[in-house]
């Protein structure tokens, strides 16, 4: 099992391949299960591993709280190849942590031989998002002042960045 791939997801860009040109060899013609786990997930609720098991005798399952991928049943080594090389890494988190995530993968035969681990990387890029404000109607008697506050705007921004001006 070699993935030594290094990918780079983009937050807002959608799921990213982690490894497509991941090779996988047995000295037996079938495997019955293949793991891939983020050994160092930041944005817990936000992080998922996916997998294509198409036209395959595979199923997929992902824990969210343990970062787990697992790929199960028996089929081919060039089957299991296959659906390895869809693996996707995908984030939601609209404040993800830049901070490559590692991703260690093993398989194991149906003798219940288990490969040697091996590791890919994910850098993860986060992207400033644009604010969001609402319309609002503010009445004031006639001859009167009002002075605008930050609250007046409903302004709100998943970044956290505070307000910086506001144009009317």
């Amino acid at each position: 099992l070699n993935t030594m791939d290094t990918s780079g997801f983009v937050e807002d860009a959608g799921s990213f391949l982690i490894a497509p040109d991941a090779t996988l060899s047995d000295d037996g013609a079938n495997l019955s299960s293949l793991t891939a786990t983020i050994t160092n997930p930041l944005d817990v609720d936000s992080e998922l591993l996916s997998a294509d098991v198409t036209g395959t005798s595979i199923g997929w399952s992902y824990n969210q709280s343990t970062g787990i991928l697992t790929l199960s049943g028996t089929d081919t080594v060039a089957n299991y190849k296959q659906v390895l090389r869809t693996i996707k890494y995908e984030n939601t988190s609209d404040t993800p942590y830049n901070t490559i995530r590692i991703i260690n993968f093993g398989a194991k035969d149906t003798g219940n031989n288990e490969s040697d681990i091996s590791t890919s990387t994910v850098s993860v890029a986060s992207t400033n998002d644009a604010p969001t404000a609402q319309d609002n109607t503010i009445t004031i008697a006639e001859d009167t002042t009002h002075t605008f506050s930050v609250g007046d705007f409903g302004f709100s921004d998943a970044d956290g960045d505070s307000l910086h001006s506001v144009i009317i």
